[in-house]
């Protein structure tokens, strides 16, 4: 009577909608479909709302006597009579479950709890399927009452039951099935997708989920459905993996292979007869993948701009804040990525993956899954080794057409179960996806050089795009050829090709003089259809300047820092590095303005052969010609042979040797109008020297380009507009001749002189002149006197005035002196232009050393230097450089 009060408590109390919600009635308690249990009738608009699973009840109708503290003590106080009956069991079992829905009504979850308790120590002889109800109606009980992990074991119970041994018929389906609906219960989900477990963290209780995956495999295996084995168990390795030990992950690992060689695990989601989707679980965590990293193509690949885009007005504005404006977003976790891909070229993505598993892993079909521009894939296989090191992959594609091309992710297969990897599920991975753009597609060239590979060279960087490199050694002056190739290895025509020399800071002002190459050469074999070769030939010059450092200019006074031995001033030559840039483009590319880069790095080492160490100009028997005398010496380590003007010279390791070389004398007026570098330049042109290294093999041209001249020297090497004939007693004084021409004291000396003027000086003609001879004596200091009145006796005069010059009559006067005193004297003769004063008074009045205030020219035995422009009544001075000596003796 105690469980009838109750009841019409409750129905008094609720009327019709406890009813409506739950059935009351006896024998009702159980499902009316067979092993499936009530939670699944629930409709969604019944799920609880509350942290213990109940939702809010209407307001009583009409209020009880019975309250639920009265209706929880009725109801112990039925089961308690109930429980003295043996034969009473089942009416205790169905009291216990009506009291539990009546105090799930109540809100009263943990006295339902004590009530189903209760019904689990009632022992009763059922069927198998009886069995099966009863603790599936539990399992729905504490599902409402928000017990979800014991709702779970009850129904796990349920499922066991389906398939216990003594049961006769067993129904591995439905087993399957509530194990399947157990799952929630123990925080395991069939989509990856569904968990809110944080990566690293706990989430359920390990030990009994594997348990519990461990028994969905095998009830899914004794259905036959081998497909649905290898799902579970990929669940299983993907969920767990972290929580096993290295024997229960090689029992798993042959178990997967086991089921795998019958049946190969797809990525398609499979669908159960009861509706449920299982979907595609990767193997994300096997191998862990740490990082995913697109590669840019090789620097001499990159697709570049062909020409530079015009900057706009609104692009030449720079304006700098320090606020950060908006959000900043992080360079790592952004999408698209700071370089291009094109077309038809083979694409790389690098894979940085470590192994979890006790044993090495062998991955096949590693390959790519992209989206946007098609692709065609290269799968690889990978074998990782048992190591906690990590492991670099490549994966390779080819686009194969222009566009945005999108990485979501990449594709596998491990232990025969292929995996679809995508990167928005691997925790390492901050990006979903990446963005690359595919240019339009270029050709690809290789080049090579006839020389050998440099075992190191200087860095250029990695603009420079050095794909290879040439080294060669040559001697200062030697030149050698090297081809350069390059060659088509597409399937597109190369149109268009450009080629340049960059070069450190140090070899740029004269690496266009060590490589050298002929420009109209390449252009007139392009374009280079595909497969094919342009081939092109490039000077490389030994350039020196054949000096000693620290030889000034030239004579003989000049020629090393005082107090340096000449062995350490001799140069140990100098390498010459410099990049030849190659920029290529043709097909489609080339219409939308890219093109590539290739460059190859030239190493010279120059080593020094022979060097200038004195250089001077002596005047010739010809008027027209004249002596170079060049000492030069051997700094190289093997014997070197010169030649020069049809002679040779032999020259050992630093041996020094005299050279003289005749030639012709230049044009008067070159010193003016030429700097000293092109008075330089203009000469070597003249000077032929060669030479030969036996030893090695090696010939080259010595460039005396570098030499330096004095102002003197420069005019000797120019001719004299002034011819001059001199006799000392009828005797011919050439202007070779050396040393002094003995007389006796008392002694006449007739000196006649004949002073021709070119026809090349027609600027000479019709001014007037001055020729004047003078004796002067020199002395051992240095010091020139010429205040000789008390020693030289001079007959006739020694000023001859010429009123107006010309080329038809030379200039000729005679003079004869008679010595007085013995010693050496000398005579000097001068021919002034454009003044009537005498050379005395001009010349030798300052204290014995002339300071004549003319300008001065030099050539064959003269000296004398042209007038500037718009100085026309400035004299000039025309002096014979012929030494004409006496000696006087007693």
């Amino acid at each position: 009577c105690y469980e009838g009060l109750c009841s019409t408590a409750v129905i008094t109390q609720f009327g019709t909608q406890a009813g409506s919600q739950s059935t009351l009635r006896r024998n009702q308690s159980f499902s009316t479909k067979r092993g499936v249990a009530s939670l699944d009738k629930q409709k969604p608009g019944l799920q609880h709302s509350y942290a213990n699973g109940f939702q809010d009840l209407a307001e009583a109708s009409v209020k009880s006597n019975l309250d639920a503290d009265d209706i929880t003590e009725k109801y112990k106080e039925a089961l308690m009579y109930y429980s003295k009956y043996k034969n009473a069991a089942v009416v205790e079992m169905e009291a216990s479950l009506k009291a539990c829905r009546i105090l799930i009504l109540l809100k009263r979850p943990l006295a339902a709890a004590d009530f189903l308790q209760n019904v689990i120590y009632i022992n009763l002889q059922l069927s198998d399927e009886d069995r099966i109800s009863r603790y599936s109606t539990l399992s729905s009980l504490y599902s409402q009452i928000g017990f979800q992990r014991k709702a779970s074991f009850f129904k796990r119970v349920a499922a066991m039951q389906c398939v216990a041994p003594q049961n006769p018929r067993p129904n591995w389906v439905q087993c399957h099935h509530l194990l399947v609906q157990a799952l929630a219960g123990y925080r395991i989900h069939l989509d990856p997708k569904d968990s809110h477990a944080v990566p690293g963290e706990m989430n359920g209780w390990t030990v009994i989920q594997t348990r519990v995956l461990h028994e969905l495999i095998y009830s899914a295996k004794r259905m036959g459905n081998l497909q649905l084995a290898v799902r579970y168990l990929t669940i299983l390795l993907h969920t767990q993996l972290d929580y096993l030990s290295d024997s229960e992950k090689r029992e798993l690992v042959t178990n997967l292979e086991g089921f795998t060689g019958s049946c190969e695990g797809t990525v398609n989601t499979l669908a159960l007869d009861s509706g449920v989707l299982v979907p595609h679980v990767p193997l994300i965590n096997v191998p862990r993948v740490k990082t995913f990293k697109l590669l840019p193509l090789a620097t001499h690949l990159e697709p570049r701009n062909l020409r530079a885009p015009e900057a706009s007005a609104s692009d030449s504005v720079f304006i700098f804040t320090p606020l950060n404006i908006g959000a900043v977003e992080h360079m790592a976790d952004r999408p698209e990525v700071d370089f291009k891909w094109v077309e038809g070229d083979l694409c790389e993505v690098e894979l940085v993956m470590c192994n979890p598993m006790p044993d090495a892993l062998s991955l096949s079909q590693l390959s790519l899954l992209t989206e946007g521009v098609a692709v065609e894939t290269f799968p690889s296989s990978v074998v990782l080794p048992v190591a906690p090191s990590l492991y670099r992959a490549k994966i390779t594609m080819r686009p194969t057409a222009a566009g945005e091309l999108s990485i979501v992710g990449y594709h596998t297969k491990l232990y025969g179960v292929r995996s679809n990897c995508k990167l928005r599920d691997c925790p390492s991975i901050p990006q979903s996806l990446f963005k690359i753009v595919v240019t339009s597609a270029l050709p690809q060239a290789h080049l090579s050089t006839s020389l050998p590979c440099s075992a190191d060279f200087l860095s250029f960087g990695e603009g420079l795009n050095v794909v290879t490199s040439a080294t060669a050694v040559l001697y200062c002056g030697q030149s050698k050829e090297c081809t350069v190739t390059i060659q088509n290895k597409s399937r597109l025509p190369i149109d268009w090709v450009k080629v340049s020399l960059e070069a450190t800071r140090d070899s740029k002002d004269y690496v266009n003089e060590v490589y050298m190459w002929n420009s109209e050469n390449v252009q007139s074999q392009l374009p280079i259809p595909p497969s094919g070769v342009l081939c092109f030939t490039m000077v490389l010059q030994g350039i020196g300047d054949f000096l000693i450092p620290g030889v000034g200019k030239g004579g003989r006074d000049s020629l090393r820092r005082l107090g340096e031995p000449v062995n350490q001033l001799v140069s140990l030559g100098r390498v010459v590095e410099g990049v030849l840039r190659v920029d290529y483009s043709g097909g489609p590319g080339y219409h939308d303005n890219l093109c590539r880069c290739s460059s190859v790095a030239f190493s010279v080492d120059i080593l020094p052969s022979v060097v200038f160490t004195k250089w001077n100009v002596m005047l010739s028997e010809s008027s027209d010609h004249c002596y170079v005398i060049l000492d030069l010496k051997n700094v190289c380590d093997h014997d070197t042979e010169v030649r020069y003007s049809g002679q040779s010279a032999y020259l050992k390791h630093q041996h020094i040797r005299s050279i003289c070389i005749e030639v012709e004398r230049l044009e008067p007026g070159l010193v003016d109008s030429h700097t000293d570098a092109q008075f330089s330049s203009l000469l070597a042109s003249f000077l032929d020297i060669t030479y030969t290294i036996p030893s090695q093999k090696v010939s080259g041209k010595v460039d005396a380009s570098r030499l330096t001249w004095t102002k003197e020297q420069q005019q000797l090497l120019c001719l004299s507009p002034v011819s001059w004939d001199i006799h000392l007693n009828g005797q011919v004084i050439s202007p070779l001749h050396i040393g002094s021409l003995e007389y006796r004291t008392g002694q006449l000396i007739r000196l006649d002189v004949e002073a021709t003027i070119q026809s090349e000086t027609s600027e000479l003609f019709g001014r007037g002149a001055v020729l004047t001879v003078c004796c002067c004596q020199h002395h051992d200091n240095g010091v020139v006197s010429y205040n000789t009145d008390q020693y030289v006796i001079a007959m006739g005069n020694q000023d001859l005035h010429v009123e107006q010059i010309s080329s038809d009559t030379p200039v000729h006067h005679s003079c004869t002196y008679m010595f007085t005193c013995a010693g050496f004297y000398k005579f000097d003769i001068q021919l002034r232009v454009g003044s009537g004063e005498t050379q005395s008074d001009i010349n030798y009045g300052n204290g014995g050393q002339g300071n004549p205030m003319v300008n001065i020219v030099q050539g064959h035995g003269h000296s004398y230097t042209v007038k500037d422009e718009g100085q026309d009544s400035k004299p000039l001075l025309l002096k014979c450089l012929s030494v004409i000596e006496v000696n006087i003796v007693e």
